[in-house]
Order: C-alpha cells, then sequence, then structure tokens
C-alpha cells in the first residue's frame, strides 16, 4: 500500500548477553513514504573481491595502518547514484565512490585505519551498498520573525526532471497569530519527494532594554559612553542610540535616546542624559610624521579656548632627536583647568617593503601580453608598484626581463624580476615520402614551460595518404594559435615521353634534345639522360635512356636510338 508510514522503535543496551534489565533506553521514530514509481528495484547490488566476506576476522597490530577496499558490482549504475556507508570504530578513514578502471558497473571505495590503544581487542565493521535516486533540491526560508499579521514567505525546488510540485501544510499569505511550524513538501515528476520546514515566530514581546545611569557627565565635548544591553526572549535585539557614542556634544545637558529592536520589529527605549560641563580647550596636533631613518623632528601643536590663554605641553619636544617610532602626547590647559588631549606618531620606518614575484618565467604565444603585477606589503604602509615594461605591453620575441619595484611611504624599496617568453613558434615544412611512412615532426618553439601543444596526429604516426596536420599552441595565458602543414604520400610515377624514337647523323658528336617529364606532384621533375648529348657517338646504334625523378624519388625512363652513319 502506497503513503505514510509510522515507524517507532525502542533502543536497549544490556549487561550482559543474558540480561533481562536493561541499561538505559533510547526511543526512535521516523515516516516511511512509500510510492509508486517507474524505476526498477530488481538490480541488487554484489560485493565483489577484494571486499572482505561477511563474519570476516582481521588481525590488526595497534599503531599500523590497515588498507581495505570495498568493490561492489551494481547492473547499469553510475557513481553519482551509488552509496558505500559504513559504520565503524573511530579514526576510520573512507574515500569517495569511484568506478573502477576498465570494470563497467564496480564502484569502490578505499578503507584505512590506524587502531589506538583504547581500540585494543575486538571492534565491529559493517558496510552496505545501494543505489540512491536523485530528490529534488528544495529551500526553505530562514525563520521568519513577525507581529501577529498575515505573513509571506518563499519556498522554491529544483529537479534535474524539470518540473516539481510544492506543498507547504500553511500557505504565504496566511493569518497568524502565534507560532507555528510550516512544513512544506515538493515532488518531481518522477515521485521523488523532499521535505523541509521552517518556523514562522510570532513575537509580540517588545525586548527589554536598561539604561543603567541617568547621567554621563563630562568636561570635554568629545564624550563616549557604553551603549545599553538589551534581551529579547527570542531574538538578539539590536540597539541604537542618539546622539550616538563619540558625538561631540553642547555644553549642558543632553538627552541620549536608545532603541531596541528585536528581529520582529517590536521595540523598547531608554534614556540618559550627558552633561558637557564646561568647554575645553580645541587642541590640534599635526598628521603623523614618516620618515625613513632617524632624525631631528620639529612639529606644530596649536590650541585655541574661549577663555584666552592656553598652555600647551608635549611629552617631546619639537626639534627632538626620534631614532625610533615614537607616539607624541600633548596637553592644552585653559585658565579654568580644562584639559584637552591630541596625540601624533613619528614613525621612523627602516625596513623595506616585501615584494615577491610568483613565476620566474611567464609564457606567450602572442607579442601582447598581460601579466599579473606582483604583490607587495609592508608593516607600515601599502606600497605601490611598478613593473617595467608594463603589463600589456608588446614584448618582442624571445626572453625579456620585468623589472618590479615596490615603494613605501618614505620611499624604502625592494625588487623582483621575472621573464617574458614570446615564442616564435611554428610548423615544420610539408614532409613528402613515395610510400607509407612513419612521419616524426617537431613544432618549433614549444618545448618552453607553460606551453601545451596539440595535434591531430602524433609525431610517429603512420601515415598511408596525403594528410592535412593541425596543431594548436596554448600558452600560460590560454592563448591559443594554429598552424599546418602536409603529410604527402606521392606513389604516382613522373610521366616521361622522349619525342623520337630514333636519330641518324654522320657526325660522331650528337646533339639531342631532352625530353620533357610532368608529375602530379613536383612541378618540374629532373630528367637525365646517358649517354648526354654532345657526347661522341660510335658508329652504329646505340641506345639512349632517359630517366624522369620527382622530389620524392619517384622515377620513369623512356629511351632512343643514336645511330651514327659512316
Amino acid at each position: 500500500m502506497m503513503g505514510w508510514y509510522a515507524v517507532a522503535l525502542m533502543i536497549e543496551d544490556f549487561s550482559t548477553a543474558k540480561s533481562t534489565t536493561p541499561l538505559s533506553k533510547i526511543p526512535l521514530q521516523f515516516l516511511v513514504y512509500v510510492f509508486d514509481s517507474a524505476d526498477l528495484c530488481d538490480t541488487v547490488p554484489q560485493f565483489v573481491d577484494p571486499t572482505p566476506k561477511d563474519g570476516t576476522f582481521i588481525n590488526v597490530p595497534l599503531y599500523e595502518i590497515h588498507f581495505m577496499q570495498i568493490v561492489v558490482y551494481i547492473e547499469n549504475a553510475n557513481k553519482e547514484n551509488v552509496v558505500i556507508d559504513t559504520v565503524s570504530p573511530l579514526g576510520f578513514l573512507k574515500s569517495e565512490v569511484a568506478e573502477l578502471n576498465n570494470r563497467p558497473y564496480h564502484f569502490y571505495v578505499n578503507i584505512s585505519w590506524e587502531p589506538k590503544t583504547e581500540q585494543l581487542g575486538d571492534n565491529i565493521f559493517c558496510f552496505e551498498a545501494a543505489t540512491a535516486s536523485e530528490v529534488p533540491n528544495m529551500f526553505c526560508p530562514d525563520n521568519v520573525y513577525d507581529s501577529p499579521g498575515y505573513v509571506h514567505f518563499n519556498v522554491s525546488a529544483t529537479d534535474k526532471e524539470g518540473a516539481v510540485y510544492i506543498t507547504c501544510d500553511h500557505l504565504t499569505g496566511s493569518l497568524f497569530n502565534v507560532t507555528t511550524l510550516v512544513s512544506c513538501v515538493t515532488t518531481d515528476t518522477t515521485g521523488n519527494r523532499a521535505t523541509c520546514s521552517f518556523i514562522v515566530i510570532i513575537d509580540k514581546i517588545a525586548p527589554v532594554i536598561n539604561c543603567t545611569i541617568p547621567q554621563i557627565t563630562s568636561i570635554i565635548p568629545l564624550v563616549y559612553y557604553s551603549q545599553p544591553i538589551a534581551v529579547d526572549d527570542l531574538s538578539e535585539p539590536t540597539v541604537d542610540c542618539f546622539p550616538v557614542s563619540g558625538s561631540r556634544f553642547a555644553i549642558g545637558s543632553t538627552k541620549v535616546v536608545c532603541t531596541a529592536r528585536d528581529d520582529a520589529n517590536n521595540t523598547a527605549s531608554c534614556s540618559f542624559a550627558v552633561n558637557v560641563s564646561s568647554e575645553v580647550p580645541n587642541i590640534f596636533c599635526p598628521d603623523d610624521h614618516l620618515y625613513d631613518s632617524p632624525g631631528y623632528v620639529h612639529f606644530n601643536v596649536s590650541a585655541t579656548d574661549k577663555e584666552g590663554a592656553v598652555d600647551i605641553t608635549c611629552d617631546h619636544l619639537t626639534g627632538s632627536l626620534f631614532n625610533d617610532t615614537t607616539p607624541v602626547t600633548c596637553v592644552a590647559i585653559d585658565t579654568t583647568g580644562n584639559r584637552a588631549t591630541c596625540i601624533f606618531i613619528v614613525t621612523i620606518d627602516k625596513k623595506d617593503p616585501l615584494i615577491n614575484c610568483s613565476m620566474d618565467q611567464v609564457t606567450s604565444i602572442i607579442p601582447l601580453v598581460n601579466y599579473i603585477q606582483p604583490i607587495a606589503f609592508d608593516d607600515l604602509s601599502e606600497p605601490t608598484v611598478d613593473c617595467f615594461p608594463v603589463s600589456g605591453s608588446n614584448f618582442a620575441v624571445g626572453d625579456t626581463t620585468v623589472a618590479c619595484t615596490a615603494r613605501d611611504h618614505v620611499n624604502n624599496t625592494a625588487n623582483c624580476s621575472f621573464v617574458v617568453n614570446v615564442l616564435n613558434f611554428a610548423c615544420p615544412e610539408d614532409h613528402a615520402y613515395n610510400t607509407s611512412s612513419y612521419v616524426y615532426f617537431d613544432v618549433i618553439g614549444t618545448d618552453e614551460v607553460g606551453v601545451d601543444i596539440t595535434c591531430d596526429h602524433l609525431s610517429g604516426s603512420l601515415f598511408d595518404d596525403t594528410t592535412l596536420v593541425s596543431c594548436v599552441v596554448t600558452d600560460t595565458f590560454n592563448n591559443n594559435a594554429t598552424c599546418n602543414f602536409q603529410v604527402i604520400i606521392d606513389t604516382e610515377l613522373p610521366v616521361i615521353v622522349c619525342q623520337e624514337d630514333e636519330i641518324i647523323s654522320t657526325e660522331p658528336y650528337v646533339k639531342y634534345t631532352k625530353p620533357t617529364a610532368t608529375d602530379n606532384y613536383s612541378s618540374n621533375p629532373t630528367v637525365s639522360c646517358h649517354p648526354e648529348s654532345g657526347s661522341v657517338f660510335p658508329i652504329g646504334d646505340t641506345p639512349v635512356v632517359c630517366t624522369a625523378v620527382d622530389e620524392v624519388n619517384n622515377d620513369a625512363s623512356c629511351s632512343f636510338l643514336v645511330t651514327v652513319e659512316k
């Protein structure tokens, strides 16, 4: 029967095998959903060698690593839906499921274990294999905080099969008066189901905030105070105060109002007063001073006050010798005793920045090279980095050194360099042969670091016919370039024609016109005759043989007679 079934178990443990009184009990409840599916369930996983047999005892010495492999055969399965579950003692390590090479539908995990002293004795290791159909991916929102009312939320799902159907036990936009668990179910076209749930928390109770002191008194207008703490029964409320801590307050009393807000926008407030008793002097320190070596440092500190005269003292005098980084504190005191303080730092930066050219060489097959500029660090400032030639330059073919300099705020410098190698790569010239051949070739300039070449025919391949070989070169920056060449298998002989069958002469010194030859591949086959034209021929008949040879040494011949009469 299809539908939902509830299963309830009680897990009990006993002190001995014969004991009838459990030491402890743990209840376990879960739901099982039975549905109709078009998928077949008659493919049973089968464990095969070298998987340990059921009930096998394995002796493992302490502190020695034991390895085993669990292999399962599941017909027509793939590793994405194969599950090999294990129940093991502490310390067992299991790899991801993978498929054995050259053994279709054989899947495995590797197991390793190094037993410790506390594991001395019998340890039980269990494993099982199964196929898992893929359920939809379902996405419920985080818990929703709100006040009583109509609450809107969004639940979504995706599935490889396409359409999914989503139902929730409460619709978005429903009226929620109390905190409610919302459960949602999605079903795909093959009946696979996924569930998720979230809580709509109806928070009617405002947070509690406490301003612990009614008043803060200060003799300076720049007042920092501790922000009140707020608590809430369901969420961590935020607290905002105005004027904010660190503000400049007016002379007299200023009310600070602090508001706590929980995740459902319930609020609570409290307040306190900031009382600035009188106006302190305004003191002005210079910006921090930065130097690259010890020296005598001059600076100017000033102050103003409504009461008139102000006395300024600093713990280091202007013109003092500074050997190390030093904070300088200055105090201004007016005629009524109000005080104001400012601080600046004299920084003596003796350390060079650090710069690292992470690569010794970058290789490109095009001259326009964009490289990643090195990163520099400094303990006191953010150094600038300049490289030459700059990234994006056109580099010459061959090696070019790029020098990079890091410079901090006081001109301490550090350098590093790397090489940009622009390849001048090329395919070989066409290869020609007069018979099927194993052909070896090299693409010029592709033996550099960071360069990858692939050709549609490997060097050393057997070529039976004329073939175009295409090669693609890829450099460090994933630039691609292509070159081609031909392997020509020419088995066709040249054609040579002797125009005359016989030449008759009364003189022994005979000149004749050399025959012409044509060829399907060579534009101008070489022709040689013997005896040569212009030779001295004996009286009588002399055969002349002429041979045409093309560029791959295919040859053809013809002949005629030279007759010298008395």
